[in-house]
């Protein structure tokens, strides 16, 4: 905390912390400091990120550049106002372009700053007494710079990196972020990398207009990258020569600076990782789907989200889809569901896990829909299975057919019954 002193240094430090008890005497004391009569104050605020206590030494030798380059000429008065260097300014400058001759001459006397440096300026404002609020509205900027472009002198007329635009997508602007990771995940897995940026900006631009703050959207993007990294196969990674293993890669991402740096980040990783996917320019879109859709069936896969990924209406996808297979989205779903289902049967697995794992989440639904394509209930083809099995094992001498004809004969045969014994019947005939 700076002494208490008649000095320029001094009387800004009381302004900006309201410690001093007459505005008269701030003024006197202005006016016997300097000897000379400003018609407009302008504060310049530096922030700077990714600095920590052991580096504040180095803060405080730019301070003395700036003070010494501003303070020397009377152009302006330099204080070490922690976390920021508060530069006030007489005669600011009246254009953009002496504006940026002023950023560029603050970045050239940051000489080897190790980290990040931001500037702000506030409005200008005519006493003295008005400087604080040309001070709150240059560290209001600062707070919000991830949501600027690195490398921007932060005003009010400054735009943010996605203020300025208007979101495209209908769709995306309902969705969730699962919803977000699936479509991420698609691109990934069928090495659509032209389509990844797009769908990034489209999901920054979001955020954004519904009103994000830094964390949620540091959150927000953090769980779509994960999501995709944990699902690809890890020779994919080892493919895409990125300098660094998937935990490096994520802390990145949670830690950059700015959200077009955090945007940018994810969409050249998961652009290198596309293009390692075993697909080439000349695997139309229906073998994609199709490829995807045989991989994860268990997920909620709906045509109306695969049909944002093509760009297309999910009625003309649909049309694409039936023209291609010869079947409708969810007849086809459904007969790649109920194929993966019976294998799982096959090992024994309870039917209420294989229908989570085929993604019904409605056992009873399940139930339905294997009985339509099957003609038989799932713990009926699961028992028949299990026989055949026995009977293929043991090299049993009745058929198949007969020992179920003797099932149906003694009634001890019920599809609503897990643990069941054909009573009195040789099922094995070891000879």
């Amino acid at each position: 905390m700076l002494q208490k002193t008649n000095t320029p240094e001094w009387i800004l430090y009381s302004l900006l912390t309201g410690n001093h008890a007459s505005e008269d005497s701030i003024l006197s004391e202005w006016s016997d400091s300097f000897e000379v009569s400003w018609t407009t104050y302008q504060i310049v605020l530096i922030g700077f990120s990714g600095s920590d206590p052991e580096e504040s030494e180095q803060i405080q030798n730019f301070k003395n550049v700036v003070s010494r380059t501003y303070a020397s000429e009377r152009q302006g008065f330099v204080l070490y106002f922690a976390p920021y260097i508060v530069l006030l300014l007489n005669n600011s400058p009246v254009s953009e372009l002496g504006w940026t001759e002023l950023h560029k001459n603050l970045q050239l006397l940051s000489g080897e700053l190790r980290f990040e440096m931001d500037v702000a300026v506030g409005q200008p404002v005519r006493s003295l007494e008005e400087v604080v609020h040309s001070f709150r509205t240059a560290k209001s900027l600062l707070e919000r710079s991830f949501f600027y472009d690195r490398g921007r002198l932060l005003t009010e007329e400054t735009p943010e990196s996605y203020r300025q635009e208007t979101v495209h997508s209908p769709v995306l602007s309902m969705s969730n972020k699962e919803e977000e990771a699936f479509r991420l995940h698609y691109l990934v897995d069928v090495g659509h990398a032209s389509a990844i940026s797009s769908i990034l900006n489209e999901i920054a631009l979001q955020q954004v207009a519904n009103q994000a703050d830094e964390k949620e959207i540091r959150d927000r993007f953090f769980y779509l990258a994960n999501e995709t990294v944990r699902k690809i196969h890890s020779h994919v990674w080892s493919l895409s020569d990125y300098p660094g293993d998937p935990a490096q890669f994520l802390a990145e991402v949670y830690h950059s600076r700015y959200i077009q740096d955090l945007v940018d980040r994810i969409s050249v990783v998961m652009e290198r990782l596309a293009r390692c996917a075993d697909y080439n320019s000349k695997d139309n879109e229906m073998k994609r789907l199709l490829d995807y859709i045989d991989r994860h069936y268990g997920d909620n896969l709906r045509l109306e989200m695969l049909a944002v990924l093509f760009n297309y209406s999910s009625s003309y996808l649909g049309q694409l889809f039936k023209s291609y297979t010869g079947e409708y989205f969810n007849a086809y779903l459904d007969r790649i569901r109920i194929q993966k289902a019976k294998e799982l049967l096959a090992q024994d697995m309870k039917v209420y896990e294989v229908a989570e794992r085929v993604g019904y989440s409605n056992v009873n639904y399940f139930y339905t829909k294997f009985k339509k394509l099957e003609g038989e209930s799932p713990s009926f083809y699961q028992k028949k299975n299990n026989l055949e099995q026995i009977s293929s094992t043991n090299g049993n001498k009745r058929t198949v057919g007969e020992i179920f004809n003797l099932y149906m004969k003694r009634n001890v045969f019920s599809e609503n019954t897990k643990d069941f014994r054909m009573k009195g019947v040789k099922i094995c005939d070891m000879s």
